[in-house]
């Protein structure tokens, strides 16, 4: 039988089943919800601050008038654990909940780093120049030479 507790975002931990309600916004706009989903998934890695899952499930119940497209199934998705938190947030008990305390316990693990993704070159310093303007588009007005008086 499946049973589902309810936990803050800090009693999540690698191999999880979770389930949460997410919100729904308006694309290129912000602060227009449109809707909500309710996603499970399963957690494949988590650090002190992000939880990166893949979806198994989700259902959308978008408000009247609009549209709201689900996340596919085995999509990854990376949330924070206090966003997850606002979310109603529940975890799938496991059948054997000493094994899960082993796995959540940081004693027993070290730290671990996210995936690494593609990080931009390093800039070269540049110095500081002074007057001019050129760099933003405005160009240098001529002053009049003065004439010594003789």
């Amino acid at each position: 039988m499946v049973k589902w507790v309810s936990c803050r975002g800090d009693d999540i931990a690698e191999a999880d089943d979770i389930r949460w309600t997410d919100a729904a916004w308006k694309p290129r706009t912000r602060g227009v919800k449109i809707g909500e989903h309710d996603i499970e998934g399963k957690v494949e890695f988590c650090d002190r601050e992000w939880v990166h899952l893949r979806v198994t499930s989700c259902t959308t119940r978008p408000d009247v008038g609009w549209t709201v497209e689900s996340f596919k199934k085995g999509e990854l998705l990376r949330r924070r654990r206090a966003t997850l938190q606002r979310g109603k947030l529940q975890r799938m008990t496991w059948t054997d909940e000493s094994a899960r305390a082993m796995v959540a316990s940081a004693h027993f693990r070290p730290e671990t780093s996210a995936p690494d993704a593609p990080k931009a070159p390093p800039r070269a310093a540049q110095s500081h120049r002074r007057g001019g303007g050129a760099r933003r588009g405005y160009a240098r007005k001529s002053r009049p030479k003065k004439q010594l008086k003789p």
